[in-house]
């Protein structure tokens, strides 16, 4: 079911689906085109067809049933009649979407869970690991994580290297709150603000605001 998450700014609004159906009782609730069809009946995997269907169901909640959702050649998702800028995220029992009309955005969530250790090495810089917080270490390198990924949307560069290219500014972890994430790609800088908060048992950051470059 839906819930709608107010960010306090006027342009960009985040809604999250909290998936307790399945596909067959969310499908009754959507009427999509044929277009929309076609592609729905090519997800084998009832899991995916679930998020699939539950993002477009939140964006229905958000901006009413006319919006469709296409994909550039990178993957990026955008609105057909462009009217606002979308970024989409999913992961087990939970699907997100973010809009705004002015500013590129960016989101990503992800289910706590002591898995992301096993993957450390491939996001994490020697000086992230450094000022990683020890006592609250899986949600802190869910942050970066969930970070970097949020901007690789933003940006709409799928070649950034995570801990490399994406330099997360060291800070606490608490259940929700900002940090920022300074990005070097070919000796061009930028600075970005990342939000996030904590629901249920997911980690959700999101971005829209570039400080620098």
């Amino acid at each position: 079911m839906p819930y709608i998450y107010k960010i306090h700014h006027a342009d960009v609004i985040l809604g999250l689906w909290r998936i307790t159906e399945n596909a067959s009782e969310l499908v009754t609730q959507i009427q999509l085109n044929e277009e929309e069809n076609n592609q729905f009946t090519k997800f084998m995997n009832n899991r995916r067809r679930t998020e699939w269907l539950s993002t477009r169901l939140l964006l229905k909640e958000l901006l009413g049933p006319d919006k469709v959702i296409i994909y550039d050649e990178t993957g990026k998702p955008y609105l057909k009649d462009n009217s606002y800028k979308i970024s989409i995220t999913h992961t087990k029992g939970l699907s997100a979407v973010i809009i705004s009309r002015k500013y590129n955005v960016g989101i990503d969530a992800e289910c706590l869970s002591d898995r992301i250790q096993r993957i450390v090495s491939k996001f994490i810089s020697d000086d992230e690991m450094k000022a990683l917080y020890k006592q609250n270490q899986i949600l802190h390198l869910y942050l970066h994580w969930c970070a970097k990924e949020a901007l690789v949307k933003l940006l709409g560069k799928k070649n950034l290297v995570f801990d490399k290219d994406i330099q997360i500014q060291p800070f606490m972890p608490e259940d929700k709150g900002a940090f920022h994430a300074k990005i070097n790609i070919e000796n061009i800088y930028s600075e970005y603000c990342l939000n996030y908060f904590i629901f249920e048992n997911y980690v959700i950051v999101y971005s829209y605001i570039s400080i620098l470059g």
